[in-house]
């Protein structure tokens, strides 16, 4: 199977990119949308693993799990990898909540790591893929136009209280995602006491 470790966007978040989305597809760019419906954010990506593994992986995200309290996420404007003179991929970016997925990523590298798996080799930098570009573009003049456009566009805010071993089905169509496991984010806050003893 096919293992990616992610944060699911609510679908109420996910409509918030419906405008972007078809601004793209009527500027007739040479792109791969990604269906609003399939919209997620990776921490990790692990290819292709047995359900042997897989009961390992869902182990290591339990116990990191415990080490995260829910936080908030929100995007804010859109950006391009690697340039804008060579776009490979179009992206949404993370404003608030930025830190808290890096040490939720940083924690799931060193863990899968122990278990054979390669860290990433690029800084983590998270983002929400809106799309990738199918063959190289002659024209960028409507892709920097848009990027202008959203550049301080707030898409949308939400509280992150869990993650997901997802996997990922590739189909003619596009790929399918399952969940496999729901990740609670669940570290327990100090208790206070109040008044004397």
């Amino acid at each position: 199977m096919r293992v990616f470790i992610s944060v699911e966007i609510p679908e109420g978040a996910k409509e918030k990119f419906t405008s972007i989305n078809n601004l793209l597809r009527r500027n007739n760019l040479p792109l791969k949308l990604v269906r609003i419906g399939n919209l997620h954010l990776t921490l990790k990506f692990l290819g292709e693993i047995s359900e042997e593994r897989l009961k390992e992986i869902i182990k290591s995200c339990q116990i990191i799990g415990q080490q995260f309290s829910p936080f908030s996420l929100s995007f804010k404007g859109i950006g391009i990898f690697p340039s804008i003179k060579e776009p490979r991929v179009i992206w949404a970016g993370v404003e608030e909540g930025a830190e808290g997925l890096k040490k939720i990523n940083r924690l799931l590298e060193e863990e899968l790591e122990k278990k054979d798996f390669p860290r990433e080799e690029r800084e983590f930098q998270g983002h929400l893929t809106i799309a990738r570009v199918k063959r190289p573009m002659i024209r960028n003049e409507a892709l920097k136009d848009l990027i202008r456009k959203f550049e301080d566009y707030q898409f949308c805010s939400f509280p992150v209280s869990y993650f997901n071993v997802m996997e990922s089905q590739l189909k003619k169509e596009g790929p399918i995602y399952t969940c496999l496991k729901e990740i609670k984010l669940a570290r327990l806050k100090p208790r206070t006491t109040s008044g004397s003893m």
